[in-house]
């Protein structure tokens, strides 16, 4: 009897085994659709707008098994937000600026599993970034601006997949958009925010000031809002009614921290700000600096990080020291009192042993034009020094000074850091005009009468090289003035080049793109590609904007200056 028990159980275990192991081997299992690779066509990179501008994007996928004709629905989200649309397009346009959050997801219908994307779109004034161009007609300030517009460009990187860069077009241009600017116009100024404002955490709709525009003219200066291009202030509201005998600024340097204004006679007076983030949160001393010392010229400096704070004067003696502005913000946005001790006090540019730098000194240089450029061999916006790139003159001979200040400590005395000087083509300076730094490409573009000229910043061996144009194209003339967009931004197979601005005498306005074809790192041959005017442009009128006296890009927010994105 046990042992009929004891087989009956062995056979019910054995039984159950086996069964056991014929619902695993019959068990009916369904493949489930995935994504093969990744959504394409749409940027996690975020885009960029002007408000009323519409930007259309329509994402591209492939399933693992329903390639073909896969049963799916879509859903778009914006700012969290479900939005009645079931299209595999969106077409997202906002009259209000901020950053918005776009969510693009497919749904696969027959097992309702749901696969996403994200992305950033910045909705920005259509005046935040563009060529600013300040004309004379018949003594009244007329200001234009071309608007820039971004757009995604197809390429496919060394794998060949598809991949997307920015492309930048110039088709729109409004011309004398501000009624009763001034009289006399003679120069632009853009004066940028505080660095960090790119990155803070913005609400939809909320407006941000990056940048504010100065026009300065014969008759009172004015400073421009940056998003709306109307009238902010005048200069000379800001002495709070305390405004110096024989007050007439021709040139000005102005920082996140600091305004400083240089006069006719000579002297400097200083503007310090209370806050980063308000362009007008301080008043000018009617009191010149440094005890009323006068200079022979002040020149610029972009404050984009912490780093940059030495403005650079040319005393009577012709020696080159530095004005300190040290406000830093340590709890955005208040400029932190501790910091300004030193700040609108100038000092000399000493050498490793604490005595003035002899290459600064009593200099036997001219000076022709010097200009900021100061990410030049360093590694990024946040940790560069303060850099220039200077054209000399001495007994009928022509130098570039390249060269950056060590202001890694807090507090002066400023030593050189890197240095670099040669000897550069004569040529360039028979009827010299203008020059601007293209900082990130380590070259100058130099106009001379009615030529342009390259040279190098880095390179010894380049003297200078005459641009010349494509497609057979010549200049229409004397240059007037030049601008710049420097672009620090490369894919694997295509450079995305610098864009030049170049403002002729007979009232044109041209934008090429500067093609630089090299051995090694040498440039052997500079072509221009004209961008603007274009067969688009050209519907809404000619390229005359009377009689040009500078034009300047307008980069918005300053870490553009670095950063293209």
């Amino acid at each position: 009897m046990k042992k009929l028990i004891i087989y009956s159980l062995l056979l019910f275990i054995v039984t159950g085994f086996y069964s056991c192991l014929d619902d695993k081997n019959n068990f009916d299992y369904k493949q489930v659709n995935e994504l093969d690779g990744e959504i394409l066509n749409i940027d996690i990179a975020g885009y960029e707008v002007n408000v009323g501008e519409e930007l259309t994007i329509s994402p591209t996928f492939k399933f693992t098994i329903d390639k073909e004709n896969p049963d799916v629905s879509y859903e778009w989200y914006l700012d969290g937000k479900k939005l009645d649309v079931t299209a595999p397009s969106y077409t997202f346009s906002s009259d209000k600026y901020g950053i918005y959050e776009l969510t693009y997801a497919v749904v696969d219908n027959k097992t309702g599993v749901k696969f996403s994307l994200s992305t950033k779109i910045t909705v920005t004034s259509a005046y935040l970034k563009g060529w600013a161009i300040l004309s004379d007609v018949n003594g009244r300030s007329a200001l234009s601006f071309i608007k820039v517009k971004t757009v995604k460009k197809l390429y496919y990187d060394s794998d060949g997949r598809e991949a997307y860069k920015d492309s930048i077009v110039y088709e729109e241009v409004e011309k004398d958009i501000i009624p009763d600017l001034g009289t006399e116009p003679r120069r632009l100024l853009e004066s940028t925010g505080y660095w960090d404002l790119a990155y803070q955490d913005l609400n939809s709709g909320e407006e941000v000031l990056y940048d504010e525009l100065v026009v300065m003219q014969g008759s009172k200066w004015v400073e421009l809002n940056g998003n709306s291009l109307m009238k902010s202030v005048y200069t000379e509201e800001e002495f709070n009614g305390d405004i110096p005998d024989d007050f007439s600024p021709v040139d000005a340097v102005m920082t996140y921290s600091s305004k400083f204004l240089f006069n006719q006679n000579g002297y400097i007076y200083y503007n310090q700000r209370a806050v980063a983030n308000d362009f007008h949160a301080g008043f000018y001393l009617s009191d010149p600096i440094w005890g009323g010392t006068r200079f022979k010229k002040m020149y610029g400096i972009q404050k984009f990080n912490d780093y940059m704070r030495t403005i650079p004067v040319l005393t009577t003696d012709n020696s080159l020291q530095y004005i300190w502005d040290g406000g830093l913000t340590y709890d955005f946005p208040t400029i932190h009192m501790n910091t300004l001790v030193y700040s609108g006090n100038v000092y000399e540019i000493v050498d490793d042993e604490g005595k003035g730098d002899s290459r600064f000194q009593n200099m036997e240089y001219e000076i022709i034009n010097m200009l900021p450029a100061s990410t030049e061999k360093d590694d990024w916006y946040d940790t560069c020094m303060p850099r220039w790139v200077a054209l000399l003159k001495k007994d009928g001979n022509y130098f570039l000074r390249n060269f950056s200040l060590d202001t890694y400590f807090v507090n002066p005395p400023v030593k050189v850091g890197d240095y670099f000087e040669k000897n550069i083509k004569s040529e360039m300076f028979t009827d010299y005009k203008d020059m601007v730094v293209f900082q990130n490409k380590r070259y100058v573009v130099i106009a001379n009468g009615a030529e342009l000229w390259y040279c190098s910043t880095i390179d010894e061996g380049d003297s200078g090289i005459k641009i010349k144009l494509e497609d057979g194209d010549s200049l229409p003339g004397e240059i007037v003035s030049l601008s710049y967009l420097d672009i620090n931004f490369n894919t694997e197979k295509e450079p995305v080049n610098g864009h030049l601005g170049v403002a002729f005498a007979n009232g044109e306005f041209r934008i090429y793109e500067v093609i630089e074809q090299k051995t090694g790192d040498t440039a052997t041959e500079v072509t221009l590609k004209k961008l603007y005017p274009n067969k688009v442009s050209d519907l809404q009128g000619d390229n005359k904007f009377g009689t040009i006296v500078d034009a300047i890009y307008k980069f918005g927010d300053c870490l553009k200056i670095t950063v293209f994105k």
